[in-house]
């Protein structure tokens, strides 16, 4: 098991695009999708695809979860709804944490 922890930064269009929709974002091959910068390309080099799923905590956007694969897998719909059930489970957690 691995885990990157990254700092979202203005050119990461595709954390950017997760926090500002709400909805998971697959990336297939990021040696390809423009939505990845060159830096954050070489900080995963090895990784071949994806998965970025926002957090929800009362229609906010709390956090984002990133799964990697070393293989290109497209989305796959059985697995984005255990990320979404897992993702949801995680914006209950923040939300008794506040209460």
């Amino acid at each position: 098991l691995s885990f990157f922890l990254w700092k979202s930064t203005p050119d990461d269009e595709l954390l950017e695009r997760a926090v500002r929709t709400g909805e998971p974002t697959w990336v297939t091959n990021i040696a390809v999708d423009p939505r990845l910068s060159d830096r954050r390309r070489r900080a995963l080099a090895g990784v071949r695809g994806l998965c970025a799923v926002p957090v929800t905590s009362r229609t906010r956007v709390v956090a984002v979860l990133e799964f990697f694969t070393f293989d290109q897998l497209p989305p796959d719909p059985s697995a984005a709804r255990l990320v979404a059930a897992v993702s949801d489970q995680l914006g209950r957690v923040f939300e008794r944490e506040r209460a």
